[in-house]
């Protein structure tokens, strides 16, 4: 077999095995979020606002007219990147293998990059509309208050009430609420989460909290500060938050002349994000 067939084997055969541990192994967050593909320069969502009937008034009566309104979110996809070199052909041989050291850090390189960038578009300005012309910030009123102490019960039934406040339809949508590990103990520790009494409102399995009042917990290490020791846990309904997909992850693997000869090993995809609507994400600020 040729030095090209080869090259080209192994880049079939290590896509094919990253696709495979990425059906296996997804990020924290993307199975929570709307997500699109996009093809362009910047990604556009049409959005219609809700409109309200009026009542009949008689007989012959004109015709309402009940103007719809339009707006559009924008997402601007970036593109992402990972390689690394190889020159051991015994570890050119485990880019097949879904357990080699390799094959593990790109996907986690993979997932890791995909909630880092949904991440930063919870409470970001929102680019909004005809042209992306506007942005739209977070709203204030979505923001459960740190007083001076971390995550709770209470904190997360205040978060709920807004959404329902908010008109979001609880109904249809189960709401998500990413914490790192000191919200994980904190709600470990809570009474209201953990006492029996209350025990119809939380579900813990195997020693770790899974749901508290209806809404799910994902434990995410890198959320972001909303100031110098008060971290900013998102919750949100999947319809709030979208990922624009324009390129999902692609590998390749190369043989380098201006490297020795070695084998390069390669990753890109290109992503973006958005909050869709200001009512579907809440931010609750919990003191560390």
């Amino acid at each position: 077999m040729s030095a090209s067939s080869i090259e080209t084997a192994r880049s079939v055969q290590f896509r094919s095995t990253i696709d495979l541990l990425l059906q296996q192994k997804v990020s924290k967050f993307q199975p929570y979020v709307t997500q699109e593909t996009f093809k362009g320069k910047r990604g556009t969502f049409d959005r219609i606002r809700a409109t309200e009937m009026t009542a009949y008034t008689g007989r012959h009566s004109d015709t309402p007219l009940i103007p719809t309104e339009h707006d559009r979110r924008h997402i601007v996809g970036q593109m992402w990147v990972w390689s690394d070199l190889i020159d051991d052909e015994d570890k050119l041989q485990m880019l097949g293998d879904p357990t080699s050291s390799y094959v593990q850090n790109v996907v986690a390189s993979i997932n890791s990059k995909t909630d880092a960038v949904i991440r930063d578009a919870f409470f970001a300005a929102a680019l909004s509309g005809e042209e992306a012309g506007s942005t739209v910030s977070f709203p204030a009123g979505n923001i459960v208050a740190a007083g001076g102490v971390g995550l709770s019960y209470d904190k997360i039934i205040a978060a709920k009430k807004i959404l329902i406040a908010n008109e979001v339809d609880l109904d249809s949508e189960k709401p998500i609420l990413a914490v790192t590990n000191d919200q994980w103990e904190e709600l470990m520790t809570d009474n209201d989460v953990i006492n029996n009494d209350f025990s119809r409102l939380a579900m813990v399995q195997n020693g770790d909290v899974m749901e508290v009042a209806g809404v799910r917990i994902v434990k995410y290490m890198r959320l972001s500060t909303a100031s110098a020791g008060v971290r900013a846990c998102p919750m949100w309904v999947p319809s709030g938050m979208m990922l624009g997909v324009w390129k999902s992850p692609e590998t390749r693997v190369t043989e380098m002349p201006t490297k020795n000869y070695n084998t390069q090993v390669y990753a890109r995809m290109r992503i973006g994000a958005t909050r869709m609507e200001e009512g579907k994400v809440i931010q609750i600020n919990c003191t560390e």
